[in-house]
């Protein structure tokens, strides 16, 4: 405890937007590469990881603008691959060369966008509660608020719906049901 391993590179400390890094590393001679990594992800629990991947300050191919990397929490060693397993090759020349590595949303792109009107909507409808109640509300007084805030309870159903639709989304993107999504299960409960 108190010591962090060095050229280890990842999880809380990689996780903002833009944020890179970037290796150097010497190949004997020109020619086409697999590039293979040794990881572990075992930050936010159940949902993969998105990076851009530059080869000498260029993206080599469409696949590497947002190259999803699984969640398992164990050491492995892995080739960059396609969707069926098979290691991509990469056109190195002899001598230096950077590999680098920026942190991207990937599939989460949508439902971060979808999930920020969902808190707008929200907040809006908190504040609209906020101004019949008063940050104090007396728990003894019906407020009746779904007969003074028109459209409350149709927004409530909305963002609750919504969010089991994120959950959906989570799932489909992780193969499993990740922490994130039974948050979102809770909300819509709440909700609901």
């Amino acid at each position: 405890k108190g010591y962090r391993k060095l050229n280890v590179m990842g999880g809380w400390r990689w996780r903002t937007g833009n944020q890179s890094i970037t290796w150097e590393f010497d190949v004997p001679e020109d020619g086409l590469y697999k590039i293979g990594l040794r990881m572990a992800h075992w930050w936010n629990n159940g949902l993969p990881v998105y990076r851009q991947i530059m080869i000498n300050g260029e993206v080599p191919f469409s696949e590497m603008l947002s190259y999803k990397f699984v969640y398992d929490d164990k050491w492995r060693f892995e080739y960059l691959q396609d969707e069926n397993g098979e290691p991509y090759l990469f056109y190195l020349k002899k001598g230096k060369n950077t590999i680098t590595m920026t942190v991207k949303l990937g599939d989460y792109t949508t439902i971060m966008q979808d999930l920020n009107k969902d808190i707008l909507l929200l907040s809006q409808m908190i504040r609209k509660i906020i101004m019949l109640t008063g940050r104090e509300p007396d728990i003894n007084f019906d407020y009746q608020l779904d007969r003074n805030i028109p459209g409350l309870l149709d927004n409530f159903t909305y963002i609750s719906i919504s969010l089991q639709e994120k959950i959906k989304l989570l799932e489909q993107i992780s193969g499993m049901r990740p922490s994130m999504a039974n948050n979102f299960h809770t909300i819509s409960n709440q909700l609901d």
